[in-house]
């Protein structure tokens, strides 16, 4: 099976690994569609099934080759990108910033928080809730504040803080596991930052933080999937809507 007619893209390796046959519903598909139609509301056509199935299995090699970065070198290339995201006129130039909190082996972003509290800018970050699946902002003034979420990640103690609006926010920190060139970006599978954007009256830039290791030919995407604007990567500046990249 082709997909935008290449037979050697990521996408199509992966797709040639799984045992999907011509029927129009096989026991896989009837399996996964119920799972997203309880989860998600909303139920999928074939093709919606096959990239489900795509970003599935892009989601698990990633998540393992992003964990096999030696710790000592995650460390220097979070360093440089983090150097680099704030160097970023689209940060320099935002106001009020919403950032993800880093959690395990992702781009250890922390320095990029801890200066815009110096330097100023307000700062939300979300708190998660399993039910509605939905983020929730609270201002960001120090890691004294937080507390472990659902997942194990740092977020805000509601105690400590009142729900912010996003209405004025200028810049969105997104999060991700896999990323493409033309800012197509594949999240852990929650769905929750699909959601919020899609709340959102007027969209921000949005701008990624990876490692060279997260990035891929082509990331599967639906129609209700949102692109990135920018990703900062440990070797490269990428303007995603302009279709260029800048050596760095």
């Amino acid at each position: 099976m082709l997909i935008n007619g290449s037979d050697h893209t990521p996408i199509n390796r992966v797709l040639s690994t799984m045992l999907i046959d011509g029927s129009d519903l096989t026991p896989i598909d009837r399996v996964l569609s119920n799972i997203v139609y309880h989860s998600l509301g909303r139920k999928l056509t074939r093709e919606g099934r096959v990239v489900l199935l795509l970003k599935k299995e892009l989601r698990k090699q990633i998540l393992q080759c992003r964990k096999e970065i030696p710790v000592d070198m995650r460390a220097e290339k979070s360093k440089r990108i983090v150097d680099h995201l704030l160097q970023s006129s689209l940060y320099q130039e935002a106001r009020f910033v919403f950032s993800f909190v880093p959690f395990g082996d992702e781009v250890n972003i922390r320095p990029v928080l801890e200066q815009a509290v110096q330097v100023g800018k307000r700062l939300a970050i979300p708190k998660t809730l399993s039910s509605p699946r939905e983020l929730v902002l609270y201002p960001f003034e120090g890691w004294d504040q937080l507390i472990a979420g659902v997942y194990g990640i740092l977020e805000p103690d509601p105690e400590k803080g009142t729900v912010v609006d996003p209405a004025d926010i200028d810049l969105i920190l997104m999060p991700g596991v896999a990323f493409d060139r033309q800012g197509g970006r594949l999240g852990y599978g929650g769905g929750y930052y699909d959601r919020f954007l899609a709340s959102l009256p007027q969209l921000p830039p949005l701008l990624a933080p990876c490692f060279t290791e997260q990035m891929v030919e082509q990331v599967p995407t639906e129609g209700h999937d949102i692109q990135v604007d920018m990703l900062i990567t440990d070797e490269e500046i990428m303007e995603c809507a302009k279709s260029r990249s800048n050596k760095l």
